[in-house]
């Protein structure tokens, strides 16, 4: 049943006039921020407030603290006046301000802050025209930490509380820096990484208080901690001990202690690319065995999940990211070169190659964007042709959005930033140089509509078209919802010269106006008909007759017998596992579902355009008595149902029948001893049932439609 718009059905009776999308993608220039081929260069791009802010090549003042608000860019603030430019960096949300490193050209390279409308210094650190090179700026709680030099301690740990700048430890005492980086912060924690100037570069750690330093590699030697990763508030990191090699550590209360040696004895294990899949940690790591592959940390060991490429050679799995139920990488078979790959927690498999002929479409240890917005996966990736450009997964097949710089060249897509549903970047569009991007994910660039009119017809995109009849075309137009983009327009016109009648049918969810105004608000049928004085046929009735069904959606489910039942009926279903953060579980889109693993799972419904997800409610297999075989030896027909169901069996000796309505209630009670039994459905009203047969082996159920 084809649900349409009020707005689609007013289009029917007035001029068409607005413009409607296309197939395509929607992805444009923000705008031309430095007209002509230079490009603006947006970097460090965060949301502050509503708007975008940016550091960013102003024509007029250099590269400067730029946004965006209202869809316009500006300049936010010239902090260094004048062409020269002040270099923001490290850009830093918190407590309301935008905090930065930058250069006045008066006070060197200083802290300072944005609050939505002027840039002031925060603190200069180094004073006297020195540079403090604030680095690696983080918030915590409600200060910014960061790595500063004042000219007098060298480069150590520092905060900002929002008035006074101070040096949380001098941990290299005296003019010798520490270099402190690698900043992770864990609940009220910060980790870095430091030399104090005895024991190289090791882990330490500020707990608001004090700072307590990790000698890992013991004495002199430097462990080099890196890829600092928050595992559910535990820290896990890569580092040497000076003995195993770079290998895998992880905080046990607070002691680092090494989790596992991935490669045996002195070479690295170069555990990285952290993410958690499935409850566990997975990563790239390396063997001599095995090369560099995909790996799999469950807290206790780490297990190899499949050596891609084979031997020691190393397939180099990159850009691990969770989608859906799924973990997608990049990584190189030794066939097909660099491609999109998946796991589900059980095979690894290809998804499909998208560089022809091995030439791989991606780079071997290059972090392409691997971004995750509404319900799709986009990607950079270059098929050879197009060069390297934004693709799109949507968990069944890979395709190209838009080739944004026409051509073999690539668009050199950075910076991306997810706000809701849309992607923000910058890219190179071939005209412009580097500029601000948006891409749309949920755009509409395409529509079809029904026009019933009189006379002569003029479609948007400027077809003429005379004389009764019913006529099918497609109208390629501007579109006014993505600027430079082209929409596609399927008319199927019906000119006639009598009175004008629309039919079409409506489920809504909640209250309905009708394009008349006619109001209903209660569940039920209606037979709806306005009419209206014609304005496309003078002197003619427009009538527009809907059937209208206005339904409740309920989110209630019921669990019996290990069956997780919804009970809204004639929806859109999709089981979910709540236990794995609501990652929808294949296949499973019945009203029913029997889970196969004891957890919790909801349900997500749809139906009159409108949605909702149920609660979660536990579920487990029921095995009260074994299934063993008896489930290939029952039979139910006809399946739908009206006045009877025979159920068939190859059973021997008694067994008990239970037929259950979908909310688990008994409605019949049958012990039977024949192979066929046939059950009388006359009292039972329309609606999905199930059928549980059971004896001393075992015990099915199968569910029926009774209509």
């Amino acid at each position: 049943m084809k649900l349409f718009s009020k707005a689609l059905t007013l289009t029917l009776l007035l001029p068409l006039s607005a413009a409607f999308g296309q197939s395509d993608y929607c992805i444009y220039e923000v705008e031309d921020a430095y007209p002509g081929p230079t490009g603006s260069s947006p970097y460090q791009i965060v949301q502050y407030g509503g708007d975008l802010v940016f550091a960013g090549i102003d024509p007029a003042g250099g590269a400067e603290l730029l946004k965006l608000s209202g869809g316009v860019i500006s300049l936010a603030a010239d902090i260094r006046p004048g062409a020269l430019s002040s270099q923001p960096n490290y850009l830093t949300v918190m407590g309301g301000n935008l905090y930065f490193a930058c250069n006045d050209g008066t006070n060197g390279s200083e802290l300072y802050k944005y609050d939505g409308v002027s840039a002031t210094l925060a603190a200069n650190i180094n004073p006297g025209g020195g540079h403090a090179y604030p680095t690696g700026i983080v918030a915590m709680g409600s200060a910014v930490y960061f790595a500063a030099d004042n000219g007098t301690n060298g480069s150590e740990l520092w905060k900002f509380d929002g008035s006074v700048a101070t040096m949380v430890t001098d941990l290299n005492p005296g003019a010798g820096a520490s270099n402190p980086g690698n900043f992770k912060v864990i609940g009220t924690d910060l980790y870095f990484s430091a030399d104090n100037g005895t024991a190289g570069v090791e882990l330490h750690k500020y707990n608001g208080v004090s700072v307590t330093s990790y000698d890992i590699n013991v004495g002199v030697g430097a462990s080099n901690p890196s890829f600092l990763f928050d595992w559910s508030g535990q820290l896990i990191f890569s580092a040497d001990d000076g003995t195993t090699g770079m290998e895998l550590y992880k905080m046990v209360g607070s002691t680092p202690t090494l989790a596992a040696d991935i490669a045996p004895g002195g070479p690295n294990g170069n555990p990285t690319d952290f993410v958690v899949y499935q409850g566990n940690l997975l990563m790239r790591a390396a063997t001599l065995a095995t090369g560099s592959e995909l790996y799999s940390y469950d807290g206790t060991t780490v297990t190899l999940i499949q050596d891609i490429l084979p031997g020691a050679l190393s397939g180099f799995p990159d850009n691990l990211t969770k989608f859906g139920s799924e973990l997608v990488f990049t990584v190189n078979d030794g066939t097909a070169g660099y491609e999109l790959w998946r796991y589900n927690g059980v095979t690894v498999a290809m998804v499909q190659q998208i560089a022809p002929g091995g030439a791989s479409a991606f780079s071997a240890n290059n972090a392409e964007d691997f971004i995750v917005a509404g319900t799709g996966l986009y990607f950079l990736a270059n098929d050879g042709t197009n060069g390297e450009e934004w693709w799109h997964y949507d968990g069944m097949t890979c395709v190209l959005t838009k080739d944004l710089y026409p051509g073999s060249g690539s668009c050199f897509a950075t910076e991306a930033i997810v706000l809701g549903t849309d992607i923000y970047f910058t890219a190179d569009g071939g005209s412009n140089g580097m500029e601000l991007h948006r891409f749309d994910t949920q755009a509409q660039l395409w529509d079809s509509v029904t026009v019933v009119t009189c006379g002569t017809y003029t479609s948007p995109g400027g077809q003429v078209l005379a004389g009764n009849g019913n006529y099918q075309i497609t109208d390629v137009i501007p579109s006014n919802a993505c600027p430079g983009c082209d929409s596609t327009l399927f008319l199927d016109v019906s000119i006639t010269s009598g009175e004008l009648v629309v039919n079409y049918s409506v489920i809504n969810c909640g209250t309905y106006i009708s394009p008349g105004g006619q109001v209903f608000n209660l569940v039920g049928n209606y037979a709806v008909s306005d009419t209206f004085n014609s304005v496309v046929c003078p002197g003619t009735d427009s009538i527009i007759n809907i059937d209208l069904e206005i339904v409740q959606l309920s989110n209630a489910v019921v669990v019996f017998s290990g069956i997780l039942v919804a009970q809204a009926s004639g929806a859109t279903y999709q089981w979910v596992n709540c236990d794995d953060d609501y990652a929808f579980i294949a296949g499973e889109t019945d009203q029913d579902f029997s889970p196969t693993i004891a957890g919790n799972y909801a349900v997500v419904l749809s139906i009159g355009g409108c949605s909702d997800t149920s609660a979660c409610y536990y579920a487990e297999p029921f095995d009260d008595l074994p299934e063993n075989d008896i489930g290939s030896e029952i039979l139910l027909y006809p399946n739908p149902a009206s006045d009877k169901l025979t159920i068939s069996t190859e059973l021997s000796g008694s067994y008990l029948i239970r037929v259950m309505d979908n909310m688990g209630r008994i409605v019949m009670l049958i012990q039977a001893n024949e192979p066929t039994t046939e059950l009388e459905l006359y009292k039972l009203a329309d609606g999905m049932y199930f059928v549980e047969v059971s004896n001393e082996s075992g015990r099915v159920v199968e569910k029926f439609l009774k209509k």
